[in-house]
């Protein structure tokens, strides 16, 4: 086994100088080789897998061993006079950026995964009881947000409003919600359909569980880069054409129009 065991990280500044090191290169040989042994001598042959080899093995090490080189090469100083507290700093700081980063990529992917599945609870619904508009409405609704996916969509900003109860007053916290500043505005008027879908809609998604909190829309837009691949029909008007080549270029747009489904009452639109 290995036991008490260290890595190379003498005199290193980079992830590959680190990952090529003898020392390393051998330490990631034989930690495959127990890997590999713990899975033959394991009782449960479904526990990890099968039809694993050798390199395979090496492979999943390197790939941990990797982070612990990256953290190591962004400790070494920046400059040549940046102390051991300076780099604790920047290093501190930048975990907390990227755990906000990450944060707001989760919160992007729970409301997209929310709103595909009410989606999803409404089409069922609509089936069963002959709706077909709301059967076309709820299908739209479905591939938009499949197509606009996780990058497609807002993150919500917590804030209080003060409400008056009585003669006292009290701070509430509700939801603020700003539009992206490429998304097409029917867009975010579409959202505010789906997502009332579960207040007005007790008899699919029950009434049981704590209040929903309130959504507050504001007529500020968020600035954030579009993802890849949308269709230039999802896009706010004239934000395309706002853009220079290169940055127009790095969208890389579906050539296909997507169909917009406006409120109801008003008309499809397709750009």
């Amino acid at each position: 086994m290995l036991v008490n065991t260290t890595l190379d990280l003498n005199d290193y500044t980079s992830t590959s100088e680190m990952l090529n090191s003898p020392w390393n290169l051998a330490l990631i040989h034989n930690w495959a080789l127990l890997c590999e042994e713990i899975v033959n001598t394991c009782p449960d042959r479904k526990r990890f897998g099968q039809g694993m080899q050798l390199c395979d093995w090496e492979k999943q090490v390197t790939d941990r061993l990797y982070r612990v080189f990256l953290d190591a090469a962004k400790a070494q100083p920046l400059m040549e006079n940046e102390s051991e507290e300076q780099i604790k700093d920047r290093l501190l700081r930048a975990h907390r950026k990227r755990n906000v980063m990450n944060g707001k990529t989760n919160s992007r992917h729970t409301k997209a995964k929310g709103r595909a599945d009410i989606a999803s609870a409404m089409i069922e619904f609509c089936r069963e009881t002959g709706d077909e508009d709301g059967l076309k409405f709820w299908q739209h609704s479905l591939r938009l947000t499949k197509h606009l996916g996780d990058g497609g969509m807002s993150e919500d900003e917590s804030s209080f409003k003060t409400v008056k109860i009585g003669s006292r007053t009290k701070k509430v916290r509700v939801k603020v919600i700003k539009d992206l500043d490429f998304r097409h505005p029917s867009i975010a008027a579409h959202y505010d359909q789906v997502d009332a879908a579960p207040s007005v809609n007790g008899i699919v998604f029950g009434t049981a569980g704590r209040n929903r909190m309130e959504r507050v829309r504001v007529s500020q837009v968020r600035v954030r880069n579009p993802p890849q691949g949308l269709s230039a029909s999802v896009y706010r008007p004239g934000y395309l054409e706002s853009l220079l080549p290169h940055e127009l270029a790095a969208l890389h747009l579906d050539p296909n129009s997507f169909p917009l489904h406006q409120r109801s009452g008003e008309q499809t639109e397709s750009v």
